[in-house]
């Protein structure tokens, strides 16, 4: 299989099939639900980031960086030297030490045989001769046309003095934007594209964050975690701009001692609603429930 002339790795069960770069990344490039030929991720071939250090190339899919973000260490190239090991329904792909932050990225894919669902391990290892402090920064870039969700807390009765719920914008960011819907228990970012970017960030205390795209929503669970995190005390993060919408997750920071190692890991399930308002989405998605 190819993904615009590079040649890519494929992992299947009877919901849907994920495809990794063979050669650079690690990057997933396609998501597609069974009985479709539609990619639930984002496309973006010619999408490129100029830096000292030579160009980076989004291309679309799922990466892993490690935040917080700042040019050009966080856009070190990654088109070459990936190794891909496939065993029955668990790949791993890890790229190589990057020349200049001495950090290797790999993920690690288990996809369940029957349900819906892959686990995603994203792991930074640490091959500088000095500690480095850094989150892990799993980054989703789904095709235009859905919508991002993300939860503030979880629905209720609130009650008390103090503050529950917070937000970070970025300094591109307008409040007035028509892509924003904002809601007590959750917001939402339409994947509409403008020619101009929106992101929001929050400390996201329920673990999931989802993509709805016609009758397809896709879900990343992560598990919940104290400490300091980047943008404000984000963990949960989306951004739109024109060619796709990224929904993001992020461990805390964490010191990674040389020669040491850290994990951030989701689960992806990729399930069918019937429903088109959000909230009902949600609703029918259970995903309050757990």
């Amino acid at each position: 299989m190819l993904y615009y002339g590079r040649q890519t790795v494929a992992l299947s069960n009877p919901h849907f099939s994920i495809e990794v770069l063979a050669d650079g990344g690690p990057r997933v490039v396609r998501l597609i639900p069974a009985g479709s030929n539609v990619n639930l991720m984002a496309e973006a071939p010619s999408a490129v980031a100029v830096t000292e250090w030579g160009p980076y190339h989004f291309l679309g899919g799922h990466r892993l960086w490690h935040a917080p973000e700042a040019s050009p260490r966080s856009y070190e190239p990654d088109d070459s030297g990936v190794q891909v090991k496939k065993d029955g329904f668990e790949m791993l792909v890890e790229g190589p030490i990057e020349p200049h932050n001495r950090v290797r990225k790999s993920i690690r894919f288990t996809m369940d045989p029957q349900k819906p669902v892959v686990y995603v391990e994203h792991k930074l290892e640490n091959h500088h001769v000095w500690p480095v402090e850094v989150a892990a920064w799993a980054i989703t870039q789904m095709c235009m046309g859905g919508t991002g969700i993300v939860p503030l807390r979880k629905p209720g009765v609130h009650k008390g003095l103090l503050a529950d719920r917070q937000i970070a914008l970025w300094p591109y960011s307008d409040v007035a934007d028509m892509r924003f819907i904002m809601q007590n228990d959750w917001f939402a970012v339409r994947g509409e594209p403008k020619p101009y970017a929106f992101k929001v960030g929050v400390f996201n205390p329920c673990g999931w964050i989802a993509y709805l795209y016609g009758e397809y929503l896709f879900i990343k669970r992560f598990e919940v975690k104290s400490g300091q995190f980047a943008d404000y005390g984000c963990n949960a993060e989306i951004y739109v701009m024109d060619q796709f919408l990224e929904i993001e997750t992020q461990s805390p920071m964490t010191v990674i001692e040389p020669g040491a190692s850290m994990t951030h890991v989701e689960q992806w399930e990729l399930i069918k609603v019937k429903s088109t308002d959000l909230a009902a989405v949600i609703e029918e998605a259970g995903l309050y429930s757990d």
